[in-house]
């Protein structure tokens, strides 16, 4: 399984910079497509998450498998925590 990043050029570009694969993908189709593939986790950008409809994003963060991260500003190293305990199973 593998990590990708998705959302804006900008959002991005760090995730590149660090060898992870990255998509500039921010449409709701896009992004299912994307969980269709042999992904583990899809980092996403939280205007991205945020311009989605409610039941499409409550799909999206509800999913284990693959498991979405949505980063932004306002999350916390708790939320990230909860995040990995749900994809893995332990806590970090």
């Amino acid at each position: 399984m593998e990590i990708i990043a998705t959302g804006s050029p900008e959002f991005v570009l760090g995730f590149e910079l660090a060898g992870i694969k990255t998509y500039n993908h921010t449409t709701p189709e896009e992004i299912k497509e994307l969980a269709k593939q042999q992904i583990g986790i899809i980092v996403v950008e939280e205007k991205t998450m945020a311009s989605l409809e409610p039941d499409q994003r409550k799909e999206f963060e509800d999913s284990i498998q693959p498991l979405f991260v949505t980063l932004s500003k306002e999350h916390s190293q708790e939320t990230i925590n909860k995040m990995i305990k749900k994809s893995i199973g332990i806590e970090l």
